[in-house]
C-alpha cells in the first residue's frame, strides 16, 4: 500500500539519522546514552533483514519471515530501556524499584517462553505481555523521577512510552492476524509505524538539546580558561 510505504521510508529514514546522532553522541560527548544507540542498532538490524526478505528473498532457517527479529527486538528492548533508565534514574528508592520491575518481568518472561516452548520462527502473542509493561512501568517510574528533580529526558521517555504502548497491542494480536484481508494487514501496519515515526523525531530532538547543552558548557570552560 503507498501510504504504508511512504511511512515505512519517513521511519527508516529516521532511523538511519538517529543512529548516526546517537553514534556521535556516544563516541564523542555523551557515553551514558550507548543503551539507547543499543536499542537502535537492534531496530536497525530488524529493518536491514525485514526489507533482504521482502525485496532479496533472503531466508531465515529456510523460511522467509522475520518472526525471530521480533523476538530479538523484544529482548532487546527490555535490556537496553532498563540500562537506560537504571542510568539516569537518580533517586535510589525509584532507581530499586526499576531493577525489580525488569527483573520481575525478565523472569516471567524467560518462565514464559520455556513453559509455552515458544518458537522463534513464529509470532507469538504472549511474549510481550510482560516485557512491554514492564517497559511502560519503568518510563512511568522515570516521570516521577522528573517530577522531582526537574531534569532529565523527557522527549525521549515520552516517546519510549509511546512506543512501548502501541506495541504492546500489536505484537499481542499480531499472531490473530492471519487470514486478515491484506489491506486491513497494510493498514494496521501503517497505524504502528506513527509511533515509531514520532518516537525516533523525539530521539532526534532531545539529542539536539544534549548536543546544545553540551556544545555550550564546553564554550563556557573554554571561555574561563581563557
Amino acid at each position: 500500500m503507498e501510504y504504508f510505504e511512504i511511512l515505512n521510508f519517513i521511519y527508516i529514514a529516521l532511523l538511519v539519522v538517529n543512529l548516526f546522532v546517537f553514534a556521535t553522541l556516544v563516541f564523542k560527548r555523551a557515553h551514558n546514552m550507548w543503551p539507547l544507540l543499543m536499542v537502535l542498532v537492534f531496530w536497525g538490524i530488524k529493518e536491514a533483514i525485514t526489507l533482504l526478505i521482502k525485496y532479496d528473498g533472503f531466508l531465515i532457517n529456510g523460511e522467509a519471515t522475520n518472526a525471530p527479529l521480533y523476538h530479538m527486538v523484544l529482548w532487546s528492548d527490555l535490556i537496553f530501556f532498563f540500562f537506560f533508565f537504571n542510568i539516569h534514574q537518580e533517586n535510589k528508592k525509584l532507581k530499586k524499584t526499576t531493577t525489580f520491575v525488569f527483573l520481575f518481568s525478565l523472569i516471567l518472561t524467560v518462565i514464559l517462553y520455556i513453559f509455552l516452548d515458544i518458537d522463534l520462527m513464529f509470532f507469538n502473542g504472549w511474549s510481550p505481555l510482560f516485557a512491554k509493561p514492564a517497559i511502560i512501568a519503568m518510563c512511568t517510574i522515570y516521570f516521577f523521577h522528573l517530577l522531582s528533580v526537574k531534569k532529565g529526558y523527557p522527549y525521549m521517555v515520552i516517546g519510549i512510552f509511546m512506543y512501548a504502548s502501541c506495541s504492546l497491542i500489536d505484537m499481542s494480536v499480531h499472531p490473530f492476524y492471519e487470514g486478515v484481508d491484506p489491506s486491513i494487514y497494510g493498514l494496521r501496519d501503517a497505524i504502528n509505524l506513527i509511533p515509531l515515526i514520532i518516537m525516533n523525531i523525539l530521539f532526534t530532538y532531545e539529542a539536539y538539546l544534549i548536543y546544545r547543552k553540551l556544545n555550550h558548557r564546553s564554550w563556557s570552560q573554554s571561555n574561563q580558561i581563557e
